[in-house]
């Protein structure tokens, strides 16, 4: 009877002298997680190491964790590695259809389809034959076109960008997402692009207004995708529209601007260009003014009634709220050099760089920081006194006119209430 290699040796009796042990590797399923049934690349590559040293079958499949038989369909090559690419074979239906004549009226131009119904048909259904052909002639897939015809004006489709993009901010390093909004003519294929920093209401809204401004006007039919910010339910007839993107679409420019009004003197002014922006009248003391609340989507309906409502409260105290806006964050460093621009149009260069470097070097440090509309007159005063400490008595009643100059600037302007450096007595020369 005919006995194995590995039978033979586990049936002579074992020599005096111990044989050389070998290194087994763990195969519990807890240490290396791999199971007994499944053949990995590491596995496969261990056991082609451990064949080509000679070891026995059985000591391989101890070590490793599989059955002999797999040990010896590596060895016989019967077997191959996990990482070889898998030849996929072709469905029995495939076999019966003649692909050369296919292949042939598929170059004169007749459909797949087409060519599916006459030939295959009655093997498989369209669905698995178009793949099944890509697959097997994937030097035949073409992108899918669809030809368009569109009027000029007629309609614009917009969507957000697959992914947003990543920028990062100079000035601290972090990195920012931002979403892309995208819009395109029809007729002209115009593309359009503005990158927000998220796709809500606000901003899905703000890039409408946007669009339509860089386009120079409204398109008679506006497209979107299947986004809530625009359709709540999608409907091939009937979509059910976002209120507030319904809203957008109502107010449609005109050949002139058209005025919505809210009430209490708040409307919202609509462009022919597409530009959507609330206004409040107001008279203050005799005379009728405008002030600006913003730009609608992104400034709402409700923010639009709140900055009504301080604007009000500003007037019951006596307070012109286009002032007061004006004011709000106005430092006076930033008013001296808005004077300055002005002031110094047709002076001489060298006495304008003097007059500059001396608000620097006296006022800048002690009042440049601080609110114009909260600075009072002993501000000015006690900086003047610094001056005066030094010795500089000149330079301290010149930088006070300077200071007043200023301040009047800043009262015609309607930049300041009023002018602080006027109310008090010039320092004691």
């Amino acid at each position: 009877m005919w006995i194995s290699d590995e039978n033979q040796a586990a049936a002579q009796p074992s020599p005096a002298v111990p044989a050389p042990t070998a290194t087994v590797v763990s195969h519990n399923e807890g240490e290396d997680g791999m199971g007994s049934r499944s053949l990995t690349v590491e596995r496969f590559e261990e056991l082609r190491r451990r064949l080509a040293q000679g070891r026995g079958l059985r000591e391989i499949a101890r070590a490793l964790g599989c059955s002999r038989d797999t040990v010896r369909e590596v060895r016989d090559g019967l077997r191959g590695s996990p990482a070889a690419p898998k030849v996929q074979t072709d469905p029995l239906w495939m076999q019966q259809v003649d692909w050369p004549a296919l292949i042939h009226d598929l170059g004169l131009g007749h459909p797949l389809k087409l060519l599916w119904e006459e030939k295959a048909q009655q093997l498989t259904g369209y669905p698995n034959f178009w793949k099944q052909f890509y697959r097997k002639f994937p030097q035949y897939r073409q992108a899918a076109v669809t030809a368009r015809e569109f009027a000029p004006g007629e309609r614009v489709e917009v969507d957000y960008a697959a992914d947003p993009i990543e920028w990062v901010d100079l000035k601290t390093g972090q990195i920012h997402k931002a979403w892309v909004f995208v819009a395109g003519l029809g007729f002209s294929q115009l593309l359009f692009a503005w990158a927000a920093e998220d796709m809500k209401s606000r901003n899905w809204l703000g890039c409408h207004r946007r669009m339509f401004t860089a386009y120079g006007g409204v398109t008679h039919v506006t497209v979107p995708d299947c986004l809530k910010q625009g359709v709540l339910k999608c409907h091939l007839y009937d979509p059910d529209l976002n209120p507030g993107y319904a809203q957008l679409r109502r107010l449609q420019p005109a050949d002139r601007p058209r005025k919505y009004t809210d009430g209490r003197g708040l409307h919202l002014l609509v462009t022919p260009n597409g530009g959507k922006y609330w206004r409040f009248n107001f008279s203050f003391e005799g005379k009728q003014k405008t002030l600006a609340f913003g730009v609608y989507p992104d400034i709402s309906l409700a923010r639009a009634r709140e900055r009504l409502q301080e604007a009000r409260t500003q007037l019951a105290e006596g307070i012109d709220p286009a002032v007061a806006k004006q004011t709000v964050g106005l430092t006076f460093e930033a008013l001296a050099r808005q004077w300055f621009e002005h002031w110094s149009v047709g002076r001489h260069v060298g006495h304008a760089k003097y007059v500059l470097r001396r608000l620097e070097a006296d006022i800048f440090h002690a009042l440049g920081a601080r609110p114009v509309a909260e600075i009072p007159t002993s501000a000015f005063r006690d900086a003047m006194k610094k001056v005066e400490a030094r010795g500089a008595l000149e330079i301290a009643k010149r930088v006070l006119q300077t200071c007043g100059q200023i301040m009047r600037y800043a009262v015609a302007n309607d930049l300041a209430p009023r002018n602080p450096v006027a109310d008090g007595s010039p320092p004691t020369c």
